[in-house]
């Protein structure tokens, strides 16, 4: 399989060399269209044909391994164009799709007076488009050079998002040196699956430069409620309390999901909020789809 790879990115070699592999993933995903509203047709009249079926199939796998062919701002782009639904919405929605969670950080904003949004983790931008549509100013930042061009096309017509394609730490960096730090911001942390995990590195810099702030990270561990999933890449790398504990100026309180998994929708992802601000401390206090903990309960 290497040497016809190698064969195939021969052929198209060249500074046309993506362009002419959109061109033939652009057939590939037509005729793939067009197969599958064939047996959608034929399914409305009992007549399905298997056959037609794994057509679909072959066509999705071929069409998906020419874009990986791509360079990784041609496979973003290309992803765009095509349109699907699940790169658009791959993990549910915004918010994984789960929509209590919307509803607290949708009350928050309107609540709480939050003048700004920091996200660290675009990935293909559904929840950075969820934030747009507060009409407030919103940076996001995406490492993944493919998910970065995908999320970069999406939002071009969003005047009031800056997208930045670099490391959260180095982005946290740069924006601490804007004047737009005494502003009320909600971060939206969610930069935490590769080998280097930052999420300590970013709340040590939030704590640092940003006095009025609330934070919302995403996959973390929820006490009392094994039906949140969360990350947890090893010994000392796991999304859990103490590891927000251990960053020097954290809160002793923080507050997690007071809807059950069970209740919730999309992907049932854990979360926790946390503030220093006095101010969004009280709100978070008064807000029903939250529950305190504070450390050693």
């Amino acid at each position: 399989m290497k040497q016809r790879r190698g064969v195939v990115r021969g052929v198209f070699a060249g500074a046309g060399g993506d362009l002419a592999l959109a061109g033939l993933s652009t057939q590939l995903f037509a005729l793939n269209a067009t197969a599958r509203e064939f047996v959608l047709t034929k399914s409305k009249v009992h007549l399905q044909d298997r056959s037609m079926l794994n057509i679909h199939a072959v066509l999705r796998k071929i069409d998906n391994k020419l874009i990986s062919w791509l360079s990784a701002e041609r496979q973003g782009l290309e992803r765009h164009r095509r349109g699907h639904v699940r790169d658009f919405y791959h993990w549910g929605g915004p918010m994984n799709g789960q929509t209590a969670r919307a509803e607290f950080i949708r009350s928050l904003i309107q609540n709480s007076g939050v003048e700004r949004v920091v996200e660290t983790g675009a990935y293909q931008g559904t929840t950075t488009e969820w934030f747009a549509g507060f009409e407030l100013p919103v940076v996001t930042c995406e490492i993944d050079r493919a998910a970065y061009a995908f999320a970069r096309k999406r939002l071009e017509n969003y005047s009031n998002v800056e997208i930045i394609h670099a490391n959260s730490v180095d982005v946290l960096k740069q924006l601490s040196q804007r004047d737009t730090i005494h502003a009320k911001t909600l971060f939206y942390l969610d930069a935490h699956w590769r080998e280097y995990l930052p999420l300590a590195d970013e709340l040590a810099l939030i704590f640092r430069y940003w006095r009025h702030s609330v934070i919302v990270i995403d996959d973390f561990a929820v006490p009392g409620d094994a039906g949140y999933g969360y990350d947890d890449y090893g010994p000392g790398r796991a999304l859990v309390p103490s590891l927000v504990h251990a960053v020097p100026g954290a809160p002793e309180t923080l507050y997690y999901p007071s809807v059950p998994a069970r209740w919730e929708t999309g992907l049932k992802r854990g979360c926790v909020v946390l503030s220093t601000d006095p101010d969004f401390e009280a709100a978070l206090a008064a807000t029903p789809q939250l529950r305190p903990v504070r450390r050693g309960d």
